[in-house]
């Protein structure tokens, strides 16, 4: 990873979280890497229970974090306009605010459990889905610590904005 990137991220933690330098390690999360857009997740090496902090390093070295609705609508048009729909699903569920931790499932042998408990609240499991005009992104995403499992409906507003529709399967 690039040392520059890497301080640059240190520095919007510290910023944004008071963070302090050494309590917490940046790892580069290539799965997600999209055209010259690299993605990061930062894990507290301190706290017992770590979460993920997530951000995007979008060209010209923009450091993007979780925060504002506007993240995510800059990173999938900077980064995704291509993209798969699992792969906006990742980035819906990494940077809005409303979401920010989760699994997305991306087929029905990822968690068999998760499947299970979808197909016993009579649904039907479908990997994560784009609309045609790109507009509607719908998906299943397991909350970790609980592990709920939600339908997903991420909407892009005239705006630019991101609303989401989180339900839970088991209402």
């Amino acid at each position: 990873m690039d040392e520059k990137i890497q301080e640059k991220i240190a520095q919007a933690v510290e910023t944004t979280q008071h963070w302090k330098k050494g309590e917490f390690r940046v790892d580069e999360i290539e799965r997600l890497r999209q055209n010259s857009c690299s993605f990061y997740g930062v894990r507290s090496t301190v706290r017992p229970l770590s979460y993920v902090l997530n951000y995007a390093v979008l060209p010209g070295d923009l450091v993007v974090g979780t925060g504002n609705e506007q993240s995510v609508s800059r990173i999938l048009d900077t980064c995704g306009l291509s993209a798969s729909a699992g792969w906006r699903a990742e980035i819906v569920t990494r940077f809005h605010p409303q979401l920010g931790s989760g699994v997305v499932l991306m087929d029905d042998k990822q968690n068999a459990a998760a499947i299970r408990k979808i197909a016993e609240a009579h649904k039907e499991f479908a990997p994560p889905t784009l609309s045609e005009d790109h507009g509607t992104l719908t998906y299943y995403m397991i909350e970790p610590e609980s592990f709920a499992v939600y339908f997903v409906t991420a909407i892009r507003n005239p705006d630019g904005t991101i609303s989401i529709t989180k339900s839970n399967i088991r209402q």
